[in-house]
């Protein structure tokens, strides 16, 4: 017992944890010393050189590869600073701001490849992050976290509500696609030539809309959830099992104390933002000179390359913690950033295309439409036994090299917009296959 603390009139510690833990609030220096002290951040230089090389014209390869290289520290940057600012606002505006930065990258690239008009290359590559979440970064984390330990156990409740969302993501994707699909038959000129139009399927700009709608509302239904009308059960089932809701990044609370001042957070967040916003714009702008020199195609650029620099940091993040024991964190950046870009990302950015006149669609077109069935199909598949191992983690990196591999080759003749209805207008417009 305290006998001094009783002596002052304060109550009794009957054991050392009762007693509060005090900690010195970080100062400025402490703060940058600890977010520039990583060796990766050393990369930082081409957060200079990237936006350099756009500028001066050094060339689409040099602004490509410099832009690409500067995002990666970024990415991480980001991750950091939205950490120590979650572990000072709690978790509800922690969870909302990781929410809503964690795919800052893939928002931000997506605007801007709306600018440029390449609507083709939007689509592929905010599909391509869903895809790396769910396949390459959770592969990684059941792979890596399998190597270290045995087996290793999460939450089934909440992968069972990952699972469900996944699913409505799943089918708000695939329904235009489906539709669109049907609409684009085969047609028979006057002339008596069949014509297999490469078109743009009625009304599918409007589907594609409502079901946006749709899309956004659910994810606003699933913060609601989260974080007001069931967050006393949330709150208990951590205290018995620890897990991270789907869609949002939870800071662990095990004795984690803040790093990083206020400001110097903030401050990071910012200018880590702002940056990631110039860099990506040169990237953008050099996609189709790149495609050109080096001989790959913007669909491979887009669903590959982009959404890896995009989701750079939840990688790294989920990871580590998935190789420290911690897989329900794991899940929850993993999984919960696939929710965040199905379910809030593609709706946001496909209402942005329709209030600045872009047509863009929900329409993936039937093989990305296939492939991203058989990837929720296959991810589902490893949460219907709530623990993982090093072989599940093997299939979903198997999964995604194939997918990958695939994409190398794939070229589509016409990845634009095409402005004609289907049906004989299109044909009209010399579109004629025999």
């Amino acid at each position: 017992m305290d006998f001094g603390a009783a002596l002052l009139g304060g109550s009794p510690s009957t054991s050392p944890e009762e007693e509060p833990v005090s900690q010195e609030i970080p100062g400025t220096w402490a703060s940058l010393k600890y977010m520039l002290t990583p060796k990766f951040n050393i990369m930082l230089v081409f957060c200079i050189l990237g936006p350099l090389a756009g500028f001066l014209k050094w060339g689409d390869t040099y602004s490509f590869s410099f832009n690409f290289l500067a995002i990666l520290p970024l990415a991480q940057l980001l991750g950091v600073c939205t950490e120590e600012v979650a572990l000072r606002t709690g978790d509800t505006i922690g969870g909302l701001l990781n929410a809503t930065l964690g795919n800052a990258t893939e928002l931000i690239i997506s605007i801007f490849a709306i600018k440029e008009g390449l609507l083709r290359v939007t689509q592929v590559s905010l599909l391509g992050s869903i895809l790396s979440n769910q396949l390459l970064v959770l592969g990684f984390c059941f792979f890596c976290g399998g190597i270290i330990h045995k087996k290793q156990n999460f939450s089934a409740k909440v992968a069972s509500i990952d699972s469900c969302l996944l699913l409505i993501l799943m089918m708000g994707l695939a329904i235009p696609a489906a539709y669109a699909s049907i609409s684009a038959s085969t047609t028979l000129t006057p002339d008596g030539v069949y014509c297999n139009a490469p078109c743009k399927a009625p009304h599918v700009e409007a589907i594609s809309h409502f079901i946006a709608l749709l899309l956004f509302v659910i994810y606003i239904m699933l913060l609601v959830f989260q974080l007001k009308t069931h967050k006393a059960v949330m709150a208990g089932q951590e205290e018995e099992s620890s897990p991270v809701a789907p869609g949002i990044q939870v800071a662990e609370e095990d004795g984690e104390m803040p790093e990083m001042s206020m400001p110097v957070a903030i401050g990071g967040l910012a200018v880590s933002t702002a940056f990631v916003a110039l860099c990506s714009e040169y990237l953008v702008g050099a996609i189709e000179g790149v495609a050109d020199q080096w001989g790959l195609s913007d669909i491979f650029i887009g669903l590959i390359l982009l959404p890896i620099v995009g989701n750079a940091a939840e990688h790294m993040t989920a990871v580590t913690v998935a190789m420290k024991g911690k897989m329900e964190l794991a899940l929850g950046v993993a999984l919960g950033s696939t929710i965040q870009i199905g379910l809030c990302v593609i709706p946001a950015v496909t209402l942005v295309g329709w209030a600045v006149g872009e047509p863009l669609t929900l329409d993936f077109h039937p093989f990305e439409t296939i492939v991203l069935v058989l990837a929720v199909l296959t991810t589902n598949g490893t949460l219907t036994d709530p623990s993982s191992t090093w072989l599940e983690g093997a299939v979903l990196l198997f999964a995604y090299v194939m997918i990958a591999f695939v994409y190398f080759f794939r070229v589509e003749k016409d990845a634009g917009v095409v402005s004609c209805i289907c049906g004989e207008s299109c044909c009209a417009l010399g579109y004629t296959f025999n």
